[in-house]
């Protein structure tokens, strides 16, 4: 897997028209990109104009790939003068889940609710760890995600990735 993680920090007037554009970018990605998994747009409760993307890939490839179709051509064009600065991203590699997780966010048969479209509780909480420790923090973050998506009821997803320029 090839994990791609983005930061955008949006205009607050504009942020209907970001929103609409990511989701034809995201929509787009995750039906007509073979190699696009799953396709997260995040937005902050406290600070509604401040997003984060998660872009799941098969692998590096598909995801150089997905900067050649037309949804992410006409989003890029569309959000430049959207944004207050540049996107920050990050590429990076699961650490839990891992093989036998269900990555993609488009399976057939799924069930279309309105639930699962607002509503839902996500914590994105980037962790800078010490080199010396980042063995130890990998294997304790595997236990805490085993337990959490196996005996916390509400835990729908539990995933932690490592950033492959910086192992911290």
């Amino acid at each position: 897997m090839y994990i791609v993680m983005v930061r955008l920090e949006v205009k607050k007037d504009k942020i209907n028209e970001f929103i609409n554009e990511s989701i034809s970018d995201a929509r787009g990605s995750v039906e007509f990109e073979p190699g696009c998994r799953r396709f997260d747009i995040v937005q902050d409760n406290e600070k509604p104009n401040l997003f984060g993307f998660c872009e799941i890939y098969n692998d590096k490839e598909s995801f150089e790939e997905h900067l050649t179709y037309p949804h992410f051509k006409q989003w890029d064009r569309a959000v430049k003068s959207l944004l207050l600065s540049e996107p920050e991203v990050s590429f990076c590699k699961p650490v839990f889940p891992l093989m036998d997780a269900l990555w993609d966010s488009k399976r057939n048969g799924a069930i279309e609710n309105d639930y699962f479209e607002s509503g839902l509780h996500i914590i994105h909480a980037p962790k800078y760890i010490k080199s010396e420790k980042v063995d130890d923090f990998i294997t304790a973050v595997k236990l805490d995600g085993l337990g959490s998506t196996h005996e916390e009821q509400g835990c729908l997803r539990f995933d932690v990735y490592q950033n492959i320029n910086d192992k911290s």
